[in-house]
């Protein structure tokens, strides 16, 4: 059996009963779309404090003794209680998360925009959630998202990029040689994020300086996961689907260069929707019978194709 990323998110999201009101949060495309392609592990920071469900909802409010998080008839101050019981929380997460997606707005979740109310003035969207600030905090490399994003495709496209690519790099074995042929697979998804940090990405797996294993995949891993966190643009897809072409041109007719070459100027024009290039670009590199090296490549599929991410962008 095949195996599947595991990825953290907010129990209501998935229709769980868990929230203030008794009530859920859950988002169809999540649960029927991504859910398919992989293993949800649920947590409820609020349910984990013990509040209960339904239970009174809380807040952000900005007091003389700093930012509290309240009840908001109550006024019991929640704050402390939270912070550790998010540390608790953190602490105790599978080690082999490969992703996070969280319920925006809430005190708990939101990573961002999250109302802080005042004694005078209408409240601000400038808090981040209290767990949402823990996991950010002791998970740096996990890809997190909040499901508003993901109603967005390029959000969406970019989030499951970097799931996949977490996950896929958690699954190698500790040799340089290992973390080699990642890189190699990888290399136009990089392009496409960041040509910098592809290159850098490039020389730590070649280990010129002789490192030790554990401190190459350290240093890898710290930049890979800065470089995928930068979003793709047409101008850098466009770089790496002519880098890719370059591999194959020798073997490709003059009709089929100069279509290419035609289909590729509409694209980056933006006449020409994303997947149509990468389908006539997939097509060409099939029919390479030389090339394993670029038929082997994650730019290609970075995720399971049925999720049709790319038919958006």
């Amino acid at each position: 059996m095949k195996m599947k990323p595991i990825v953290g998110i907010s129990s209501c999201l998935l229709g769980n009963s868990v929230r203030y009101d008794g009530g859920h949060k859950k988002n169809n495309w999540i649960v029927s779309e991504l859910g398919s392609y992989v293993i949800w592990e649920p947590f409820c920071p609020e349910v984990t404090m013990g509040l209960g469900t339904p239970r009174e909802p809380i807040h952000f409010e900005e007091t003389s003794g700093g930012l509290r998080l309240v009840s908001i008839k109550t006024k019991i101050d929640l704050t402390e209680a939270a912070r550790l019981s998010a540390q608790s929380l953190v602490a105790s997460m599978p080690s082999n998360l490969s992703g996070f997606i969280l319920k925006k707005n809430s005190p708990s979740c939101g990573l961002e925009r999250v109302k802080i109310h005042y004694d005078k003035g209408p409240p601000r969207k400038e808090g981040i959630g209290i767990f949402a600030k823990t996991l950010a905090r002791e998970k740096k490399y996990l890809p997190l998202v909040e499901e508003g994003h993901l109603c967005n495709p390029l959000f969406r496209e970019h989030f499951v990029t970097r799931v996949f690519a977490h996950f896929h790099f958690h699954q190698l074995p500790a040799k340089v040689s290992n973390l080699q042929h990642f890189h190699q697979e990888y290399k136009y998804v990089l392009l496409a994020h960041n040509e910098l940090g592809m290159r850098k990405l490039g020389n730590i797996a070649a280990n010129l300086k002789g490192l030790p294993v554990a401190e190459i995949f350290q240093e890898y891993e710290r930049v890979l996961f800065a470089t995928l966190a930068q979003m793709p643009t047409k101008k850098s897809r466009t770089n790496s689907l002519q880098h890719m072409y370059g591999h194959i041109k020798k073997e490709v007719g003059s009709k089929e260069k100069n279509y290419f070459g035609e289909k590729l100027d509409e694209f980056r024009r933006g006449d020409l929707p994303y997947i149509a290039i990468l389908t006539l670009l997939r097509s060409l590199i099939n029919k390479s019978e030389k090339n394993q090296y670029i038929k082997n490549q994650k730019f290609l599929s970075p995720y399971p194709e049925k999720l049709k991410l790319d038919h958006l962008l």
